[in-house]
């Protein structure tokens, strides 16, 4: 067990530890009965891996506004279902776990919602450090990328990076909820699954 896992498990996580994306996907596949629904928060790393396609194939009902029609039905059904993926945006070398959202939807449903969670994430979104390095990260490398793919008129999205809290206000601004998660909540099944390569932002 490596470090980072131990010190996940001794924040009350149930840790993963994975050489590939694949592995950790089938890991993910077969951890979920056929028949269970899954709720998505936005994740390039879910994406990636096409979570939400297989796990559809195996008969799980799957709710993601990112590919739903009625995405307010689709984020209302996420955060009711059975599990919960999503990736973090950063997690620390002390097993902190931190993410910025623009609505909230994500970091509700992490914090309060299903009662299994699976946090899927790469070797790009460990940071070493604290709470300092790992919004860092957020806002250097992970704001622009995303502020880009969803067309969005900000000042990371031009800029490639964070002005400052008070250098915007624009009405299409990510970094409205700031989440930390120092131990997992009570009461529900936490994993996170830590993967060597490079996913997502």
């Amino acid at each position: 067990m490596s470090t980072l896992e131990e010190k996940l498990t001794g924040r009350g996580f149930i840790a993963h530890h994975f050489a590939t994306g694949e592995e950790a996907a089938r890991f993910v596949l077969e951890s979920i009965p056929a028949g269970r629904s899954v709720g998505i928060g936005g994740s390039m790393t879910v994406k990636a891996l096409r979570l939400d396609e297989r796990l559809a194939e195996k008969g799980c009902p799957v709710y993601w506004h990112w590919t739903a029609d009625n995405k307010p039905e689709a984020l209302r059904r996420a955060q009711q279902a059975d599990v919960y993926l999503s990736s973090a945006n950063a997690i620390d070398e002390a097993g902190v776990l931190y993410n910025i959202d623009g609505t909230g939807n994500r970091v509700s449903a992490l914090s309060f919602g299903p009662g299994e969670v699976f946090v899927i994430a790469g070797a790009n979104k460990r940071v070493e450090g604290g709470e300092e390095a790992a919004i860092e990260r957020i806002k250097t490398q992970a704001c622009g990328k995303n502020a880009r793919r969803l067309g969005l008129n900000t000042p990371c999205a031009r800029l490639n990076r964070c002005v400052g809290e008070g250098g915007c206000a624009s009405p299409q601004r990510m970094c409205n909820v700031v989440q930390k998660i120092e131990r997992a909540p009570g009461g529900r099944a936490f994993h996170v699954v830590l993967i060597d390569e490079t996913l997502g932002y």
